[in-house]
């Protein structure tokens, strides 16, 4: 199976603590799945998709990834367009690329471990991926670079931080 779900790592921050985690593998992962899991400010969760592309992730954030959503930036292919929230009153955006820098936010828990950590302009696919605790994409094997703003790298650095190889 592509979609598996998982516990929530931090209870501090959970109320219901059941949620759908998307593990990229090989295979297309095409699910949607309304969760209700509630989080001290959402009610309950929007249905996700998560999807393979070689190209492009198209990633619906669900809400209960949040406790408050600060500093997601969501960007646009090509274009970088950056909206900053200081409340997630909808968690249902599309992250395209990621473009500059990614920036974090205070989830527990990530959707996918395809966010770089502190790399720039480049995004790494990660095939097997274990939920990313702390702000950390951890235990990510990365394949190939996907499109960047200088093109198409196939050769990737790739560790406890994903790293694509610079321009």
């Amino acid at each position: 199976m592509c979609c598996v779900r998982a516990e929530c790592v931090h209870s501090v921050l959970c109320v219901h603590s059941v949620y759908l985690q998307c593990v990229f593998t090989a295979c297309v992962c095409v699910q949607r799945v309304c969760v209700h899991s509630v989080y001290l400010q959402y009610v309950q969760c929007v249905c996700i998709t998560c999807f393979y592309s070689v190209y492009v992730y198209s990633v619906y954030l669900q809400c209960a990834v949040c406790l408050v959503c600060v500093h997601i930036v969501y960007l646009q292919c090509g274009v970088c367009v950056q909206r900053v929230f200081t409340v997630c009153s909808v968690c249902a955006q599309r992250v395209w690329c990621v473009c500059a820098q990614c920036v974090f936010t205070v989830c527990v828990v990530y959707l996918q471990c395809v966010w770089c950590v502190y790399s720039v302009y480049l995004q790494c696919v990660c095939v097997q991926c274990v939920w990313c605790v702390y702000l950390q994409c951890v235990w990510c094997v990365c394949v190939q670079c996907v499109f960047t703003v200088c093109g198409v790298y196939s050769v990737c650095v790739c560790g406890v931080y994903l790293q694509c190889v610079r321009c």
